[in-house]
């Protein structure tokens, strides 16, 4: 019992916006690095560099995603959380096709 619960607490996100794109992730297997209020990171289990990052700002959301087969990382900004997590959502599922 204790279990399911901890289950329950780890997908609920802090941040409320990102609590679809949050259950995807783990869905994938990828391991949450950071969960506050203005910042959530997301980490492969399988590579130290690929990972996602979004950082909230008052006027805008800055996302950070890894490049296919590669120890870099490309960043943008958007201003709204769904076009931030649509784009997470497409890099998400480019890596795991690659």
């Amino acid at each position: 019992m204790m279990k399911a619960n901890h289950t329950t607490q780890q997908q609920l996100s802090a941040n409320p916006a990102f609590k679809d794109l949050k259950e995807k992730f783990l869905e994938e297997g990828w391991l949450i690095k950071t969960d506050i209020q203005n910042r959530l990171e997301f980490k492969s289990p399988t590579s130290d560099y690929d990972i996602f990052e979004f950082i909230i700002e008052p006027t805008e959301i800055h996302v950070t995603v890894p490049l296919k087969n590669s120890k870099y990382q490309y960043f943008t900004k958007f201003a709204d959380y769904f076009s931030a997590c649509e784009f997470a959502e497409m890099h998400l599922l480019e890596l795991k096709n690659a």
